[in-house]
């Protein structure tokens, strides 16, 4: 991010300050819960999360005939400069910034901000490049700016998240954006930027496309269908690609808890994605959820893009679950988890994603939550490149329903079925692009 529009928004949040005596911080907010009885947990901004409890104030069903929605579909760089733009033109007393002008920012803001904390892979270069830590603490600590107090608790909870990844060090991850192609059957990475028409200005917000909600009634999108929480957009040349549904943001399950809760085992999702919004895995990339202070929340096995395919094993009732090399285990937020998890011995979420290789235990297709396990221990195995990586030891709780069981019967029939006419997608879709 340049340096000067960086100096400039932090000149406004100071003049601001100065008009103002004090005005009381976004409160600071915790997204680690430790839950062991059913309930359902608001999103990681949201309160009531020691309680399991839904927000209080739950907005109505999106109506799809009078809806759109907004994703964000531009670069990262273009994200930071108009939350960038947000804070510095939103001091008051300016009068070269109208009010429409204004709202644009503050719609990118929103879009860029949701896409951050549920989509983005956070990578160092976030920090130290584009400087995003001091951008969303511009936003979450600005006073008598006339920011929204969501978008101040937006950039607060992409801060906790990114702060609990410790920045993506040592985590290789993924790219930005994975899209999900149907028709192929397998994830394909893509760039931040979407084949929609990202709106370059006048008065469309930057960075932001809009597609169409799917009708509320749709089998397989709608209420109750298995799709329900996503948008989708196709591209001639990207195919399908899949965003959570900001609509219903207030229906979104936090899964920063130890143990089940509110899951069961062969519970069963499309996709990652689905299995975040419903609370089972809390990232719709990366196969660990956790965090150094608490241990692993969730894990995700899956024979897709697996690096550690040689030295992982899957024998149903143990697991062999390989993380990083000695090179970057002391900052991988990942491996640090799965060591606290081992000093706990707090129950670890185990889910498998279709693909997966060997043992016969994946479902055929989406993901399935197969209950808790236990990490036992860990030791060094060396690769045929001559790395050591750290591998870990799993081993299933007793008295769980039989996974043999869960094999056999999730995903059902139906869930089969509709999960092949997600690629016929729902009006406004299925022939255009966003825009």
């Amino acid at each position: 991010m340049r340096a000067d529009l960086l100096a400039a928004a932090q000149e406004a949040q100071a003049s601001a300050a100065e008009n103002v005596a004090m005005e009381a911080p976004v409160t600071e907010t915790t997204a680690v819960q430790v839950q062991t009885g059913p309930g359902v947990a608001s999103s990681t901004s949201g309160q009531n999360e020691a309680s399991g409890s839904p927000p209080v104030n739950e907005p109505s069903d999106p109506d799809p005939a009078s809806q759109q929605v907004q994703i964000w579909t531009g670069s990262l760089s273009e994200g930071v400069r108009q939350v960038t733009m947000l804070v510095t033109n939103s001091k008051p007393g300016r009068t070269d910034v109208s009010t429409d002008q204004l709202k644009l920012y503050q719609e990118s803001a929103r879009a860029f901000f949701w896409w951050l904390e549920f989509d983005a892979v956070v990578r160092p270069s976030f920090r130290d490049v584009h400087h995003l830590d001091q951008v969303m603490n511009l936003v979450r600590n600005s006073t008598n700016l006339g920011i929204p107090a969501d978008i101040k608790e937006a950039a607060n909870a992409v801060r906790l998240r990114f702060e609990e990844d410790n920045w993506g060090q040592g985590d290789e991850g993924y790219a930005s954006d994975v899209s999900t192609d149907v028709d192929a059957g397998q994830s394909r990475i893509v760039s931040p930027r979407s084949p929609g028409r990202a709106s370059s200005g006048g008065n469309r917000a930057v960075g932001v496309s809009v597609i169409p909600q799917p009708p509320v009634n749709h089998p397989i999108y709608g209420k109750g269908g298995i799709m329900h929480s996503v948008v989708c957009y196709r591209s001639p040349k990207k195919g399908l690609t899949y965003k959570l549904n900001p609509a219903y943001k207030h229906e979104k399950a936090n899964a920063a808890f130890i143990g089940e809760g509110h899951l069961t085992p062969g519970d069963w999702w499309p996709f990652q994605l689905v299995a975040l919004f419903h609370g089972a895995h809390g990232r719709s990339q990366g196969g660990i959820f956790g965090s150094a202070s608490m241990g692993v929340y969730s894990i995700v096995i899956s024979g897709r893009n697996n690096k550690y395919h040689e030295i992982d094993k899957d024998d149903g009732e143990v697991l062999y679950y390989s993380t990083d090399n000695m090179g970057v285990a002391t900052t991988s937020v990942g491996t640090q988890a799965l060591n606290k998890s081992i000093d706990t011995r707090q129950p670890v979420r185990v889910l498998r994603g279709q693909g997966q290789t060997g043992g016969g235990w994946a479902p055929e297709c989406g993901i399935r939550y197969d209950g808790l396990y236990r990490v036992i221990g860990k030791k060094l195995v060396p690769t045929r490149n001559g790395e050591e990586w750290f591998r870990y030891t799993l081993r299933r709780e007793a008295s769980q329903r039989d996974l043999r069981e869960i094999v056999g019967s999730s995903p059902t029939l139906q869930q089969r079925n509709d999960y092949l006419r997600i690629r016929d997608a729902y009006p406004g879709v299925a022939r255009g692009v966003c825009g």
